[in-house]
C-alpha cells in the first residue's frame, strides 16, 4: 500500500499533470529522490543504481497488478529482489551493484543488481507523504 502514496500525494500536488505515471514520477523526484537517490546528481552516478522514480513507479505497477516483485527486466537490471530483515524496523535501503562478477563459463560476466529492504521502503515512503500532507495543510 505504501508504493500507492506517491499516487495519492502526486494528484494532490500536480491535479492538472495528465496520467498517473507522469504524476507519480513528478511527485518522487520533487519529495522522494533525495532520500532515494541520494548520489544521483553526482558526477559517477551514470555508474550508479539508484531506486529512483521510475524504480519506484515499476514496482508499484508490478505489485498493485500483478502481485509480481521482480522488476529487473522493466529498470534494465540482472536482479531485483525485496528483502525482508526480520526485527529491524528501519533497516537498509538497498544493496546494488552495476558491475559485479560472476565466474561463467570461464569468464567473468558483468551483473548488476538491486536488493531492497521492504520495511525501510515502506517507513521511508510513509513518512515522506505524512511530512508533504502536513506540509501541505500549512499552505
Amino acid at each position: 500500500m505504501c508504493l500507492m502514496l506517491p499516487d495519492i500525494c502526486g494528484k494532490l500536488e500536480y491535479p492538472d499533470v495528465k496520467g498517473t505515471k507522469a504524476r507519480y514520477q513528478k511527485w518522487f523526484n520533487n519529495f522522494c529522490k533525495n532520500i532515494f537517490c541520494p548520489f544521483s546528481d553526482m558526477e559517477d552516478s551514470a555508474k550508479s543504481i539508484d531506486f529512483d522514480a521510475n524504480a519506484c513507479y515499476e514496482l508499484r505497477c508490478a505489485v498493485l497488478h500483478s502481485a509480481e516483485t521482480d522488476i529487473s527486466e522493466d529498470i534494465n537490471i540482472d536482479s531485483f529482489d525485496l528483502i525482508f530483515k526480520s526485527g529491524k524496523m528501519m533497516g537498509n535501503l538497498f544493496n546494488s551493484s552495476p558491475g559485479i562478477t560472476e565466474e561463467a563459463t570461464d569468464k567473468k560476466v558483468e551483473k548488476s543488481y538491486m536488493n531492497i529492504d521492504v520495511a525501510y521502503i515502506c517507513n521511508t515512503l510513509f513518512l515522506i507523504a505524512a511530512k508533504y500532507v502536513v506540509d501541505k495543510g500549512k499552505r
